[in-house]
């Protein structure tokens, strides 16, 4: 299955009003934020937090999903935050291109969403138990080594890195296969990517 990209638009819209129009050090999507076209059930299971600061090292954004069981939030679910480096480290970086990269973090981080949201909707799209532990299992384990070399942790949390470098060299040419490596849907996430990215831009 492949879910339309106009679909994410007012999740882009509601985090991109925070975090770059106000300017707030957090930003956040969650219920009705997502817009009329996301399905009922995955507003109830999906929330996304960006979070901008000072990064370790020379990574640029780091993507992490967690499932909201093994942290403090009281309700079910996964939360996908996105963390933005405050770029402290390169201080040649001016307002004006420290927009475009954000809006290139959200726009990339966006079709990690998109494949965690196609995967919960291609396991029925319900609240049951069953389609918990099978999104869980998927995510966690199976993708978990495909996707992250960096680090082994809980079963609950998933992790994807940038740095800088690799981040701004690869923007345009990610495969499909790093944002859904088993290939278990059909949506083309480079073409998302140049899509989201450029609804950014036109803001």
């Amino acid at each position: 299955m492949s879910v339309p990209t106009i679909f994410f638009k007012s999740l882009l819209k509601t985090l991109a009003g925070q975090f770059i129009d106000q300017k707030l050090e957090h930003a956040e999507c969650i219920g009705d934020d997502f817009g009329t076209q996301i399905n009922q059930n995955a507003k109830l299971f999906f929330s996304i937090v960006i979070i901008e600061e000072d990064l370790p090292h020379d990574l640029a954004a780091v993507g992490v999903l967690v499932d909201n069981r093994a942290s403090a939030f009281n309700r079910t679910g996964y939360t996908f935050f996105i963390f933005i480096d405050t770029s402290k480290k390169h201080k040649a970086i001016t307002d004006d291109l420290r927009t475009v990269f954000e809006k290139m973090v959200l726009s990339h981080e966006t079709c990690h969403f998109v494949f965690y949201y196609e995967l919960f909707c291609l396991l029925g799209a319900d609240l049951t138990s069953t389609v918990y532990t099978e999104f869980q299992n998927i995510v966690s384990g199976k993708l978990k080594a495909a996707i992250t070399k960096e680090m082994n942790i809980t079963n609950e949390t998933v992790f994807e890195e940038h740095k800088y470098g690799e981040f701004i060299r690869n923007f345009w040419e990610y495969p499909n296969s790093h944002y859904d490596k088993k290939k278990l849907t059909d949506h083309d996430y480079n073409k998302s990517n140049l899509i989201f990215f450029g609804y950014l831009t036109q803001k």
